[in-house]
């Protein structure tokens, strides 16, 4: 059996001059614009066929590709892309894989050999004056699933043979600067809730390093540099719990694997800031209180040396007050 025959549409070639151009446009009209199909026919024993969409290579610099819905003058919302993969209903097998990647920056010159293309999706802007007007959501959505695991989401830097990694940065746009602007936004990093099993943890980390130091963790809240606003606040308390316990709050750092006397363990330091004028703040430590049972105990220790070293002192003293 034979195959249907081919359909191939080419523009006119050029020897010094550029090539001719190929326009399929659908006419103008006072009501609804003809609409533009492309599309390929239905595989029954086979696949259906493929659409390619791409321009030539060039010397100079190959041509783009442009996907633009057109603007809308009336009173409707603007038109949408909608861009889907195929689906299978074949058991064992997967979706289709969207795929959208940047330029590659190809030349390995040691000189300056270029950058690789960045990729930019940027929702809609709102240019009205009303505070109702807000900018296009941005939303990154993993697959839901029926009794698997729903579909993961990784932001993950680009890897260097030779230098650092990249950086990622996740933050929100400043307010505006005028007197009447709102604040700005703010930055949630939240675990789903779960009903029979535990939810999901949340962990920061800086990553491990073989011969150097390793990256700090650093949580800092905002300053007001201006006026008479109250800086930050800073937070930290463990999970409530209806009939069990609540969670336990650990601060400690990490033991040494160093053999050396000087191979010491981190310090933890726990203090308030100065103040040129005013009262510095208090530090309290305190046992909660307990309705029907016993309550929670204070303990001051240090630990053992375990050589021919003394053992850690402790020491409580009071403020010292300097000047008349």
């Amino acid at each position: 059996m034979g195959n249907g025959g081919d359909l191939m549409l080419d523009s006119g070639h050029s020897e010094a001059g550029s090539s001719g151009s190929i326009s399929l446009t659908s006419a103008s009209s006072d009501h609804l614009s003809g609409s533009i199909a492309l599309s390929t026919g239905t595989g029954k024993q086979g696949s259906s066929g493929m659409i390619s969409l791409e321009t030539g290579s060039s010397d100079h610099s190959a041509g783009g590709i442009k996907l633009q819905v057109g603007d809308t003058f009336g009173y409707r919302n603007g038109g949408d892309i909608s861009l889907a993969a195929g689906l299978t209903s074949s058991s064992s097998m997967k979706g289709g894989t969207v795929s959208i990647t940047a330029g590659e920056g190809a030349s390995d010159q040691l000189n300056d050999g270029g950058d690789g293309g960045d990729m930019i999706l940027t929702a809609g802007q709102a240019k009205g004056g009303d505070k109702n007007d807000n900018g296009g959501r941005f939303s990154v959505t993993g697959g839901a699933a029926n009794h698997g695991s729903g579909g993961s989401v990784e932001i993950t830097s680009g890897t260097s043979n030779r230098g650092p990694s990249g950086d990622v940065f996740i933050h929100t746009a400043d307010g505006g600067r005028n007197i009447l602007s709102g604040s700005s936004g703010s930055l949630s990093l939240i675990t789903g809730s779960a009903h029979l099993e535990p939810s999901g943890s949340v962990t920061i980390a800086s990553g491990n390093s073989s011969f150097n130091n390793t990256g700090t963790v650093s949580i800092k809240s905002g300053d007001a540099s201006h006026g008479s606003g109250m800086g930050g606040k800073i937070s930290l308390e463990t999970g409530y719990s209806k009939k069990g316990s609540s969670g336990s709050f650990s601060i400690s750092t990490s033991k040494s694997g160093g053999s050396s006397r000087f191979a010491q363990t981190g310090d933890i330091v726990l203090e308030t800031g100065d103040t040129p004028r005013g009262k510095t703040g208090s530090m309290l430590f305190t046992t909660g209180s307990s309705g029907n049972g016993e309550s929670g105990s204070f303990e001051l220790a240090i630990g053992h040396s375990t050589s021919n070293y003394d053992g850690g002192s402790i020491s409580m003293k009071a403020g010292d007050t300097i000047g008349e």
